[in-house]
Parts: C-alpha cells; sequence; structure tokens
C-alpha cells in the first residue's frame, strides 16, 4: 500500500543495491482497512535474488502478519500489570 511505501521503499532500494538480507520482527505498520487507518504488526524479511552474473535481479521477501498475537500479548501485559 502506498501508505507505508515511504518506509519500506528505502529498506527494499538498499536490498537491491547489494545490502544483505533484512529482518524485521513485530514491525508496526499503520494501514487503511476497512475505511479507517489501523495499527498492523508485520514480521518479515526481504533478501537479494542473485542473477547468474551475480548482480541483484530482485527481491525475494517473506511477511507474516502478527497483529492478532502482538495485540494479545498486550492485552496480556496489562492484564498482569492490574493482577
Amino acid at each position: 500500500d502506498s501508505e507505508v511505501w515511504d518506509l519500506l521503499g528505502p529498506k527494499l532500494k538498499k536490498v537491491l543495491e547489494g545490502d544483505p538480507s533484512t529482518w524485521f520482527e513485530n514491525q508496526v505498520l499503520v494501514l487503511k482497512r476497512n475505511g479507517y487507518f489501523e495499527e498492523t504488526y508485520f514480521t518479515w524479511s526481504s533478501s537479494p535474488i542473485h542473477a547468474e552474473n551475480g548482480s541483484v535481479s530482485g527481491i525475494f521477501t517473506s511477511i507474516q502478519e502478527v497483529t492478532s498475537r502482538v495485540l494479545k500479548e498486550r492485552r496480556l501485559a496489562q492484564l498482569q500489570e492490574l493482577g
């Protein structure tokens, strides 16, 4: 989505320029869903895909949304503080 490109674009550009793989755990992204902006969380990584000549010809990105887990952990921590 365009609302996160300013954050993700520069990281992906570095991978295209030859930087090694990247890894981000529980990264918060504010996405527009169902007509409003929502706080979401993702764990993702990006790795360069190399052509036969060694140049970077693409990016492999693995991504998993972890919003529900992060929110459950947050709620549990708040309940433990109250108890």
